[in-house]
């Protein structure tokens, strides 16, 4: 019996904690909630749907190189009923970008669209305020009228008082029931959008990127904000591409398809990069060690962070099977080094300072790993 008594708290907050701690509980077999967020490290924990079988998919982690990595599972089936794993797919991928998507929507551009929103809201609110306003007015002035009128019977006439302090009475219930329901809808409901507010919320979307990015943003306070701007992300991986459906608030959708892999997806964008140079710069006849340092400049880093060398230069050499765009270029019967100082009769330190004073006539090879083949003597003669 909703305020048949006074309340510590207001029914509409009641129910909303209620909801609330509904939503915190662990989902069981065939819920579909998103459930308390927790401390791991998957953006999408409670809010990832397989695209399949249309349940709720779990999260795991896998360690490589001392690195905990989400893949995101359905198996309830698998945990129900002893079937196949529905699906499954790498979750490092997936975070990185629903986490480049979220930082291209949440910016300063999007705060004309968040205001005019805010300012509709605002002037549901203001409507709302209207509507109980009336309704307890109306009740105010209908339950002075039955005032009036009892104070203005003759007391002899017992009758029509009694009637009349019965009808005062009820109007005097039913305008304290459109008071506490004034109160409680204006206490939940409605609340006016001042400058601070806006300034506030102006300066956190602005500032959007370097909070996320701030090492003291804990993992808990990503997923809180996520959920903020998402409703759910839908998950369809095959053998080798990843398609996300993301859902946001309000129903907007938006499609997505990554590679299925669990390599850092960046990572593969710059080794695209780098053997785009390796194979431009090797038809020019450059060594491994000038190309490494092209790449270099063009501020493309190598694995685990490190800088090109000509190691690495020579493993993606070996990888994608470049060498064969410079050996079949490279002229026939040239000398190697140590050929070039037997025929020279100079070590390899006088060869080197010949080479680099421009006395020799070389290009590159990657024959059985030598890096520079020389011109004979006897071609320069002639």
């Amino acid at each position: 019996m909703p305020n048949s008594h006074p309340a510590y708290i207001s029914e509409f907050n009641f129910e909303e904690n209620q909801n609330q701690l509904a939503k915190n509980a662990r989902p069981k077999t065939n819920e579909n909630h998103s459930g308390a967020v927790r401390e791991g490290a998957s953006l999408l924990q409670g809010i990832v749907i397989c695209g399949f079988c249309g349940k709720m998919m779990s999260v795991r982690y896998t360690k490589s190189k001392s690195i905990s990595q989400p893949v995101y599972y359905c198996d309830q089936d698998m945990l129900d009923h002893g079937k196949e794993v529905c699906q499954r797919a790498p979750g490092g991928n997936i975070d990185r970008c629903i986490e480049k998507l979220l930082l291209q929507v949440i910016n300063p551009m999007t705060m004309e669209a968040a205001t005019a929103i805010q300012q509709e809201m605002v002037e549901r609110k203001e409507e709302v305020a209207r509507l109980y306003g009336q309704q307890m007015e109306r009740a105010r002035y209908e339950m002075d009228l039955a005032k009036r009128r009892y104070l203005r019977v003759d007391p002899d006439n017992r009758l029509v008082a009694a009637e009349l302090e019965r009808d005062w009475n009820q109007k005097v219930g039913e305008y304290e029931t459109a008071k506490i329901a004034y109160e409680q809808k204006c206490d939940a409901r409605i609340r006016a959008v001042d400058n601070e507010l806006k300034v506030a919320l102006e300066e956190l979307v602005s500032d959007f990127p370097k909070i996320w990015m701030d090492p003291q943003t804990s993992n808990r306070e990503k997923k809180r904000i996520i959920r903020l701007v998402l409703d759910d992300v839908t998950i369809t991986a095959d053998s080798s591409k990843v398609i996300l459906g993301v859902r946001f608030k309000g129903g907007a959708t938006k499609i997505i398809e990554i590679p299925n892999s669990s390599r850092n997806l960046s990572l593969v964008e710059m080794e695209q990069d780098a053997v785009s140079i390796i194979k431009s710069l090797l038809t020019l006849g450059k060594t491994y060690t000038e190309i490494a340092k092209a790449i270099n400049e063009k501020g493309i880093t190598g694995f685990y962070g490190k800088p090109f060398n000509r190691a690495t230069v020579d493993m993606l050499v070996q990888k994608y099977d470049l060498a064969s765009i410079r050996d079949d270029a490279q002229p026939t019967g040239w000398l190697t080094s140590k050929e070039k100082m037997a025929e020279l009769g100079v070590g390899r330190q006088k060869l080197r300072k010949m080479h680099n004073a421009g006395q020799l006539v070389y290009t590159i090879s990657t024959v059985k790993g030598w890096s520079y083949l020389y011109e004979p003597e006897k071609q320069t003669k002639d």
